[in-house]
């Protein structure tokens, strides 16, 4: 099979099962779905599912971290959603963000942050619009300018 009969295919992802470690950085232009450990960078041009772990910098285009941790600073082009069994201990910028985990550093969104009832956000917080679901917390400083 060839590049062109995969093109043909549609969205091809990349999986990352749960057994694998991957050492190093990755560089993508598909979506990516990881179940298992990736230590370094990653950058895809697509959306990456996190249900496993990074240690290390993201840039993506899209971001969902369903059950998984991110540890490093994290890019997003659109929109960031931590689910509530998500942690995120590093900063984070992205178009929108919502988010019903654990996460430690500062919230950048050129649009909005959606802290839903299970959020717990140390950092501080910068949108062009905020809105907090009652049991959501907050430390840090809070910033809301369209």
């Amino acid at each position: 099979m060839t590049e062109k009969d995969y093109s043909d295919m549609g969205q091809v992802k990349a999986v990352i099962p749960p057994d694998m470690v991957i050492t190093g950085n990755i560089i993508s232009s598909s979506d990516i779905m990881i179940f298992g450990k990736v230590v370094g960078d990653v950058q895809c041009d697509g959306n990456i599912s996190l249900l496993g772990s990074i240690e290390g910098n993201v840039s993506t285009g899209s971001l969902t971290i369903h059950r998984g941790t991110l540890m490093g600073d994290v890019e997003v082009r659109e929109n960031a959603v931590l689910e509530q069994e998500a942690v995120l201990k590093g900063n984070l910028i992205a178009q929108s963000v919502r988010t019903n985990a654990g996460s430690e550093g500062d919230l950048l969104a050129s649009g909005s942050v959606e802290l839903q009832a299970d959020a717990l956000v140390q950092g501080d917080i910068t949108a062009g619009r905020l809105s907090v679901a009652n049991g959501a917390r907050i430390r840090g400083r809070v910033s809301v300018a369209e």
